[in-house]
């Protein structure tokens, strides 16, 4: 911008800032077309000056060029917006790791991995009591190898957290069984993506292209030890072949023990809160009333529903068939929860809808009437077998079909 007054140059003028960058054209690398127009301003304090311009001509619609593209100009949030908006719906990056697991301290592969070692030691010092330098070179080879693949397997299991620390409403979690049994977990949003809705992971600490590295050595090592146990004395080899089946019997038992042993779970706090009226859902409680008092299917489907008070999980998870019969059930079912009627006939309700439904079936008063060639579809009457099994010492609600 050139600003000129009676021959002198002036500067810190309050007009437009004048010729433009020229900018290079990306796409075909020519410089885009220009031309330059000189106005007549006025400054600040009252003189003319000249003021020369750089218009691009390319996009300038009366030369001919094609006009900008629309576009929706957004502006940046000011900090009272932006704290407005916190304050409405307080949502943060979750910068917490993701949980993980530990095994127990005495965890029975501790016991057994430290009896090992103990054993591996005893070994090297009755081989050196024998002086039989072949056993002590075959002992620790065979222990090195199982520690460098120990090493290369060494893994903990992560859990799923969320990626925001927004209030989101409960996380409670209802399991059906395939025999017939519902879990009913109540529990935070982050319980239930750790333990239930989350994936989870194992994250390994040799990264995968290290991994056939470290169990190409150990099994070099094995095989060399069992190279070098065929040539110990007789004493050697008895003591050694008993020790490792010991270790093999030890590591098969463990398989038999409970999962609670191995995994510290002191981060989840587990509490029992089944209503007594609940806990006998899985057997007889009352041999008089053949349909309330006797265990079914139906009832600890009310039981589960009386608890949440809720029956869309029902419809979604198809733990109920989906016609009209079961959905008049499931609508009292609900009043009756949120009443609070604990005592409600579920089992006679479900025997009344249908007793009704068979007969104006009958009679012909139903709507749906079945035509030439279809076939009444006795599945609907069914709830799909999708169930997952879980342990058999968790608290549930039991039922059978």
């Amino acid at each position: 911008m050139d600003t000129r007054d009676s021959g002198r140059q002036r500067r810190g003028s309050r007009l437009t800032p004048g010729p433009l960058p020229e900018v290079s054209d990306a796409s075909n690398g020519k410089e885009k077309e220009t031309e330059k127009i000189t106005r007549t301003g006025t400054l600040a304090t009252g003189a003319s000056a000249n003021v020369t311009f750089d218009i691009n001509t390319e996009h300038d619609p009366e030369t001919g060029g094609v006009p900008p593209q629309p576009g929706v100009l957004r502006r940046r949030q000011t900090v009272s917006e932006k704290m407005t908006d916190y304050l409405a719906s307080p949502t943060l990056e979750n910068t917490n790791k993701r949980p993980a697991v530990p095994a127990t301290l005495y965890s029975p592969v501790h016991v057994v991995s430290f009896l090992s070692c103990l054993l591996s030691l005893a070994l090297v010092g009755t081989a050196v009591y024998w002086q039989d330098g072949t056993a002590i070179v075959a002992v620790g080879a065979i222990s090195v190898a199982s520690s460098v693949v120990g090493y290369a397997s060494w893994w903990k299991p992560m859990l799923m957290n969320r990626s925001h620390t927004n209030q989101v409403p409960r996380g409670d979690v209802v399991i059906r069984t395939r025999e017939g049994a519902f879990v009913l977990i109540r529990c935070t949003e982050e319980v239930a993506r750790e333990l239930y809705s989350g994936t989870e992971e194992c994250i390994y600490y040799v990264a995968d292209r290290n991994y056939p590295a470290y169990m190409g050595i150990g099994t070099v090592l094995l095989m060399i030890s069992v190279v070098l146990l065929g040539n110990c004395n007789w004493n050697s080899q008895v003591f050694i072949g008993a020790s490792y089946i010991t270790l093999n019997g030890l590591y098969w038992a463990m398989g038999l023990l409970p999962r609670e042993y191995f995994w510290d779970m002191s981060r989840y706090k587990c509490v029992d809160k089944t209503p007594e009226d609940a806990k006998g859902a899985h057997a007889t409680t009352n041999e008089g009333d053949q349909r309330e008092g006797v265990k079914s299917y139906t009832r600890t489907l009310w039981y589960a529903i009386r608890e949440t008070k809720r029956t869309g999980w029902v419809e979604r998870s198809g733990a109920a068939p989906g016609t009209k019969q079961w959905r008049e059930w499931l609508q009292e079912a609900d009043r009756a929860a949120k009443k609070k009627e604990r005592n409600w006939p579920s089992v006679q309700r479900k025997d009344e809808i249908m007793k009704t439904f068979i007969e104006e079936e009958r009679i012909g008063a139903d709507t749906e009437v079945e035509t030439d060639g279809e076939a009444v579809d006795m599945a609907e009457q069914r709830a799909p077998l999708i169930e997952v099994q879980p342990r058999t010492n968790s608290v549930r609600l039991d039922a059978s079909f």
